[in-house]
């Protein structure tokens, strides 16, 4: 019970004893005791009665506490209510996994929430007009509402999207939106009684624990593929599309068609969109390529799921500020034979970016924006995030020994990134 009850056992002037002065007779005494002894149970009788009629409401309240303070009051009639459009993501829900074998629960639990996805663009041929598969990927459904996620570059330029179901159902798609810096799409199917995923925390996956990858590697044909491994190692900062991203590494056997499908840790959560593969390595002295085996990459789930989220609160694409280069950092070597200073290295200008018109240049290095010295895409993209589409940085630039400084307005890199 409360201490506010505790509190009150004890009330000052309370019950004092008759002085000697005012004794009563003892025939009356006698009677006075009984009768304080017959109140003292009826009292005790009555409360014990009314607390049983009390507990179930009690009960009702959280930790039974009853202090007004600690009460949630409800919402005024003029405040606005919470959004009822959001959908519960990645509330699945995954029995035990058996610690002797979990591969095969882990498969026999997740798989069916994952699908086949086909981009399916126009061509023209002798018969007409038809749709023809230009690539495929796997995804997997989030919600009971049938909302698929996958990467962009798998639906990248699609004219139609098709959903492969674990069965081997064939249905239509609608893309709700995508975010292209982040490789992230969100399907919607109709009409299914779909099985979402469970989410897990990739913050905090370890390295050396178990990954297990589902997908299809290759094509339809291969669906529904588990390969499993480890994680490798975590926070790799890898550029796709030119944009740096901290992605988790794993040796879970991610092949072309695993491209948007889970990554999932021993529990049977999902901790990550198989999202890359490095086709090789580098070049052996002789000029052959040294291909990458055991290397793959996936986004943290963490990092994926606000991105999710945003797409489905604005149901459709985001804009992202970006300069619109191609470019990476300039290495010690190119420092020593070039003289350059460190700094970005413009490779090229994206096409339909504002910065085509600013005077930028491919070859240009760009030391510093609005004053502050960037020496990586990651910094850039960093610095940029806090702006928005429209605003004017200040770029510092070097040109053939020389410096200047150039005004470039922000694009949204998602829009050119789509055309």
């Amino acid at each position: 019970m409360d201490s506010q009850y505790n509190d009150q056992s004890n009330p000052p002037g309370g019950f004092q004893p008759p002085g000697p002065e005012n004794k009563p007779p003892q025939k009356k005494r006698g009677i006075h005791v009984w009768g304080v002894v017959l109140i003292a149970i009826a009292s005790l009788l009555i409360g014990a009665m009314v607390m049983a009629l009390l507990t179930p409401v009690l009960n009702l309240v959280p930790n039974n506490n009853l202090s007004l303070n600690n009460m949630t009051p409800s919402p005024s009639p003029s405040a606005p209510l919470p959004s009822q459009s959001m959908p519960q993501l990645g509330s699945g829900t995954v029995p035990s996994i058996s610690a002797n074998n979990p591969v095969v629960d882990i498969a026999k639990y997740v798989t069916p929430s994952v699908v086949g996805i086909s981009n399916k663009v126009y061509t023209n041929t002798r018969s007409g007009r038809t749709l023809t598969e230009q690539a495929s990927g796997s995804g997997f459904v989030i919600s009971t509402e049938g909302h698929i996620v996958t990467n962009f570059h798998v639906i990248e330029g699609s004219d139609s999207v098709t959903v492969i179901l674990n069965g081997g159902q064939e249905i239509p798609a609608t893309v709700i939106g995508s975010d292209p810096a982040n490789d992230i799409a969100v399907l919607k199917v109709e009409g299914q009684n779909l099985t979402p995923v469970k989410r897990g925390d990739s913050s905090k996956l370890q390295v050396g624990e178990m990954a297990v990858a589902i997908g299809n590697p290759l094509g339809h044909e291969l669906a529904g593929t588990v390969t499993a491994g480890v994680i490798s190692a975590l926070e790799r900062k890898i550029s796709l599309g030119g944009k740096t991203l901290s992605l988790i590494q794993t040796d879970a056997a991610i092949n072309p068609g695993n491209s948007g499908g889970p990554l999932v840790n021993i529990n049977g959560e999902v901790i990550g969109i198989n999202t890359a593969k490095p086709g090789f390595a580098g070049y052996t002295e002789t000029g052959q390529p040294i291909v990458s085996e055991g290397i793959g990459f996936a986004i943290p789930m963490n990092t994926a799921m606000p991105v999710v989220e945003e797409i489905l609160q604005k149901k459709g694409d985001i804009s992202r500020p970006g300069l619109g280069i191609y470019g990476g950092p300039v290495t010690d070597e190119m420092a020593s034979d070039y003289g350059m200073p460190k700094g970005i290295y413009v490779e090229w200008l994206i096409d339909g970016m504002p910065i085509q018109y600013s005077g930028m240049q491919s070859g240009d290095v760009i030391t510093a924006v609005n004053g502050t010295p960037v020496e990586s895409m990651e910094a850039l993209t960093q610095m940029l995030d806090n702006l928005k589409v429209g605003d004017t940085v200040s770029c510092t630039v070097w040109r053939s020994s020389k410096t200047l400084t150039i005004n470039v307005q922000l694009g949204d890199i998602n829009a050119a990134r789509s055309q």
